[in-house]
């Protein structure tokens, strides 16, 4: 068969990355280059290190690879992406960083998807994993990776706004339309450049953009130990907070005023402030490098960038976790209604509980609590918003309030990837319940947990057919092992969980319930503790996005697929799950136990939760 030839130029901006440099070199010699007609830019943007001459010598030993290094003082990266840009020749153009890797099969994962789907699409881009340098390993953590969840496709972004793409270095651009349109880097910020430069590409478009997402090309992003790297470097300057958002975001947010400013343009904007809000709550904050003037700047220009997002588009951004203080605030800064935001149950002590309310700042306190405390939440000294705090009696609060895990403020807790049309978060809090519910006794069950024997498999049968249920009790007690059914109703979700299921669980071997209900199982064990069960989740039909990324999330070591076909989708390439043939099995109920048996004798079953 013929291989579709695609033309492919990478410009590769270098300053002073010698140390770095060999590995990414290495990583562009082993990709296969059949079917691309290939060019590599080097722009040498004055180095002081050794790496032009190390890329000097890749270039001649290297020859089929069509490239070539250019060299000009020291003006910076977007200076440099331009140099590039202006000197690629081909067809399709992306601009990799030098610091970081290009995972196997990288070019060849881009080619296979532009050979077909080039034409419809106005950018691609791959899936993005960090190298850990302090841990020497690749992880999957990227916040933005659940776009890839659905594996490879062309995304209308008028249609899924939370499909963000913001980095150039992972994505490929059609270099010719680019040139037509005059895009170019803005010179002069030092922080988002790239997510700028794709703003103007896709708003010079007369038609909402087309991103194509290809899940098989895989790019290493790495995470410097030295924190040396320009990520680490920017946000801590004054001009992150607050130059990128008045001469970067505010001109392009004006000028696309003049039709509408379209909604995936807005969760770009969200997703920025959602980085630069949450940060705060953190005792090592970001903005602690501001002054009082700087930081009420901060404010004035968020204030004047929020005049061009609606309020739907805060409410439904779910691109990333935004907390509900986050959410509030912004709605507050943009002059807009506020939602109601309370009362919120935060923790519980026998027969009184913890509740919260969010209100303006010149509220009053909440009538049921009159003698509530005020909070002030410290973002960039904002005057906008106030919590009040109060210990009531259980009796005083509805049956209709939200309750949120242990410990956590609603600045930071963020819940689970939902639409919604409000920022009344109580459904999806509801999932959480037992955890809140129950972890205010966490020393009584950590104590009970560890008397008991941890021989008992456990299984949530929510959800999964009754000969399922049924194979798996009787070749459980084949096995000699004592299975307990917890009855669970499917519409009272984890929510209503009683103390003796939650303690049931906590003395078992092994839980097992169904993929949609992993998630849930998983945040019912008490925060902060070490989960000594092996969790099995039975997969019975493909995954959603929003059950994907609660899967990744989920406390789950074994998945049990009920087809083959569904236990190779777990285990594609493109899923981005992270799970390997040897997670994965067919459910067949002989071939489950088995594998849980293995696990058991190999596992210390210390693993600590990641909820």
């Amino acid at each position: 068969m013929k291989v579709e030839p695609v033309s492919l130029s990478l410009v590769v901006p270098v300053f002073d990355v010698g140390d770095y440099l060999p590995a990414f070199l290495d990583s562009l010699a082993r990709q296969r280059t059949e079917g691309c007609d290939l060019e590599v830019v080097f722009v040498d943007d004055g180095s002081t290190d050794d790496g032009p001459d190390l890329i000097e010598d890749w270039v001649r030993r290297h020859p089929h690879m069509g490239a070539r290094l250019i060299r000009q003082p020291n003006q910076g990266v977007s200076t440099a992406r331009n140099r590039g840009l202006d000197a690629a020749t081909r067809e399709w153009i992306s601009f990799p960083d030098p610091d970081d890797v290009l995972a196997e099969g990288y070019l060849q994962a881009v080619r296979r998807f532009l050979a077909t789907q080039g034409s419809r699409v106005d950018a691609v881009t791959s899936s993005i994993l960090r190298i850990d340098e302090g841990r020497q390993r690749v992880r999957d953590i990227h916040p933005l990776r659940t776009r890839f969840s659905r594996g490879s496709r062309v995304v209308d972004l008028s249609q899924e706004p939370d499909v963000i793409l913001l980095n150039v270095a992972t994505a490929f651009f059609p270099r010719s339309r680019l040139m037509s349109a005059g895009i170019r880097f803005t010179v002069g910020l030092h922080a988002s450049e790239d997510a700028l430069f794709v703003a103007d590409w896709f708003l010079s478009l007369s038609r909402a953009p087309q991103l194509g997402l290809v899940a098989g090309a895989r790019y290493l992003y790495r995470k410097r130990a030295a924190g040396t790297s320009a990520v680490d470097g920017y946000r801590r300057r004054p001009a992150t907070y607050i130059d990128r958002f008045r001469d970067g975001y505010l001109p392009r947010l004006q000028h696309a005023s003049l039709t509408a400013v379209p909604v995936w343009l807005q969760h770009v904007l969200l997703y920025e402030y959602r980085w630069l809000f949450d940060a705060q709550t953190r005792g090592s904050t970001y903005g602690a490098t501001l002054d009082d003037g700087q930081r009420a700047e901060v404010l004035r220009v968020t204030r004047a960038c929020l005049q061009y997002v609606d309020d739907a588009a805060i409410d439904r951004y779910n691109a990333t976790p935004l907390g509900l203080e986050t959410r509030f605030l912004l709605r507050a800064l943009k002059g807009g209604d506020l939602p109601s935001a309370g009362p919120y149950v935060t923790r519980v002590r026998q027969d009184r509980v913890e509740c919260r309310w969010m209100t303006v700042a010149d509220a009053p306190p909440p009538l049921a609590a009159p003698d509530a405390k005020r909070r002030v939440p410290d973002y960039f000294g904002q005057k906008h918003i106030i919590e009040w705090i109060a210990w009531l009696p259980s009796s005083a609060v509805g049956p209709r309030a939200a309750i949120l895990p242990t410990g956590a403020s609603l600045a930071r807790w963020s819940p689970l990837p939902r639409q919604c049309s409000s920022l009344s978060w109580r459904a999806r809090s509801i999932v959480r319940r037992a955890r809140a519910t129950w972890a205010s006794r966490i020393g009584a069950l950590r104590l009970v947990a560890a008397l008991r024997p941890r021989d008992r498999w456990v299984i949530v049968p929510t959800g999964l057919p009754e000969r399922t249920v049924a194979a798996l009790t009787a070749n459980a007690r084949l096995h000699g092992r004592a299975l307990v059914t917890l009855p669970i109703a499917a519409t009272a979700s984890v929510g209503r969980i009683s103390r003796r299921q939650v303690l049931t669980m906590l003395n078992a071997a092994v839980v097992i319930s169904p993929a949609a209900l992993a998630e849930k199982v998983a945040v019912s064990h008490p925060q902060g503790t070490y989960r000594r069960w092996i969790g099995v989740a039975i997969l019975d039909r493909p995954l959603g996005r929003a059950e994907t990324a609660s899967l990744e999330s989920a406390a789950v070591d074994l998945i049990a697929a009920t087809t083959i076909d569904l236990a190779a989708t777990v285990i594609a390439p493109d899923s981005n799950l992270g799970y390997t043939p040897a997670d994965v099995v067919t459910a067949a109920p002989e071939v489950v136990m088995a594998s849980i048996e293995e696990r058991l004798r190999t596992s210390t079953r210390r693993k600590r939760s990641p909820i």
